[in-house]
């Protein structure tokens, strides 16, 4: 017995070494002539072959891995719709309170009698100094009559309302604040 096992390891180790060797010519067999070895038309040939295998066997898989990724989204989908439902009915209960507020504004605003704030143009000043005296409060702004300044116009920045134009010259106004 000790015999056959000696003799099976010796076999394996002469398979290895032919395959070796066989895997030694082919690659430089490939390599010294790439483009019209055998071997070179071999390899075209069989990617051919298996290109076509490849290809009958995705027509012939096609349905049924389609329908399998039909079923796994089916899960996902149900899902996705019943969080998209829960979606559209909170959206359409914000929607029917923005018209009920719309309509509360409405009948406020006539009520109050406001008209609709009309657009009006604005213009970019900087203030360029202030008063000399404690008993006026007022600033001097690089704009004036030819930036469209007029006297009485209302002064605003970003908190509201600053003051009113007192003074409009050709090139600076002053401010009352």
């Amino acid at each position: 017995m000790k015999q056959y096992y000696r003799r099976s390891n010796l076999k394996n180790r002469v398979t290895l070494a032919v395959f070796l060797i066989i895997a030694i010519f082919l690659m430089t067999i490939y390599y010294r002539k790439p483009d019209t070895s055998v071997l070179q038309f071999a390899k075209r040939g069989a990617v051919n072959v298996v290109a076509y295998v490849q290809l009958g066997a995705k027509n012939v898989l096609a349905p049924a891995y389609n329908g399998w990724i039909y079923v796994l989204e089916l899960k996902d989908a149900k899902n996705d719709n019943m969080l998209l439902r829960e979606e559209l009915t909170s959206l359409k209960d914000r929607l029917n309170d923005l018209r009920i507020i719309q309509e509360q504004n409405d009948r406020l605003t006539k009520l109050v009698g406001l008209r609709a704030m009309k657009d009006f143009e604005t213009v970019m000043a900087l203030p360029v100094g202030t008063s000399s005296n404690n008993y006026e409060s007022s600033i001097i702004i690089d704009k004036g009559l030819r930036d469209g300044v007029k006297n009485r116009m209302p002064v605003f920045n970003k908190d509201g309302l600053v003051g009113q134009v007192v003074n409009a010259a050709m090139f600076a106004s002053q401010v009352q604040l």
